[in-house]
């Protein structure tokens, strides 16, 4: 399988790469750094979204894993003017995808999407999106599943839930509790009431394989939706305690004592990929962590 790659050198993108290599795959990897951070068996391509057009019958390749998408801090998520701008770039990319001859678009979208619910989600839930990041995911979706069908290009919307592991974003919740676990800070938190689910980047890269793989195989053009999450749904309070416990922490964890409007909870189902992709091996949440704390003390 030849895979092309962008947002490559993001969280997800660098353990895809890292499990498409180990596969045997062939992978073309795209990113906006300009050097990269890849064996030299990865073809890299130093490219902005908007040079997508650029790619070359050099890059003709099955399948095509559409992982960029700018503003996605907290600023950007807002921006009105950004994230459409994402839409247009990414309804080219899948352009481009048919162009090298792609068999099978994946395009990464968000549990954004679904907005602020607290019932169990599927698919087919309603979407009332409530950010201009996730009402872009949202038309991204509804315009790709069009376009793809006018292409004859199996187009896959994946929405992705909450990501952890070893290389994550120091400010997430939970790269922050370790941190400060270990340290035995005092940790001010929200009641951490809320239904909440994370997935072991590496569980969701292999996740993301699988339905490439199985959406190849299939000869006729397929538009699907598929949440990308794990099977462990718990009060987020237990999440926490249990980073606590792993890190032998003295932290005081102030349950209640930030304030948040709009809480978001998390309840994915994940029975549409287990139905038509197959079963999969989830890394225990209490393991995932043990890694993380292995990695920061000899980071």
């Amino acid at each position: 399988m030849r895979v092309i790659i962008t947002g490559a050198t993001s969280f997800l993108g660098k353990a895809l790469v890292r499990l498409l290599i180990k596969r045997g795959d062939e992978v073309i990897a795209i990113g906006r750094r300009a050097d990269s951070i890849f064996p030299k068996d990865v073809v890299y391509r130093s490219l902005q979204m908007e040079e997508y057009p650029n790619l070359t019958s050099e890059d003709k390749a099955d399948v095509f894993i559409n992982l960029a998408w700018a503003g996605t801090g907290h600023e950007g998520r807002n921006n009105k003017e950004i994230q459409e701008n994402n839409v247009k770039n990414s309804l080219d990319a899948l352009r481009v995808a048919k162009r090298l001859g792609c068999k099978v678009f994946i395009e990464s979208g968000s549990q954004a999407e679904y907005g602020i619910t607290t019932r169990k989600t599927t698919e087919s839930s309603e979407c009332n999106p409530n950010s201009e990041y996730g009402k872009a995911k949202l038309k991204l979706q509804e315009e790709a599943f069009k376009l793809a069908k006018e292409l004859d290009i199996s187009y896959i919307h994946l929405r992705i839930f909450s990501l952890i592991g070893e290389e994550d974003h120091d400010w997430t919740l939970v790269m922050s509790a370790i941190e400060a676990m270990l340290d035995n800070r005092k940790m001010d938190l929200t009641t951490c009431m809320q239904s909440w689910n994370f997935l072991y980047v590496e569980d969701a890269a292999k996740m993301i394989v699988e339905i490439s793989r199985h959406f190849l195989d299939i000869k006729i053009c397929q538009q699907a939706i598929f949440n990308i999450a794990s099977n462990d749904t718990r009060p987020l309070k237990e999440f926490v305690e249990l980073i606590k416990a792993l890190t032998e922490s003295r932290s005081i964890c102030d349950y209640g004592a930030v304030e948040q409007k709009n809480q978001v909870s998390l309840n994915p189902s994940i029975d549409n990929y287990l139905s038509e992709i197959g079963d999969i091996t989830f890394t225990p949440f209490e393991k995932v962590i043990k890694n993380i704390i292995k990695y920061k003390k000899h980071d």
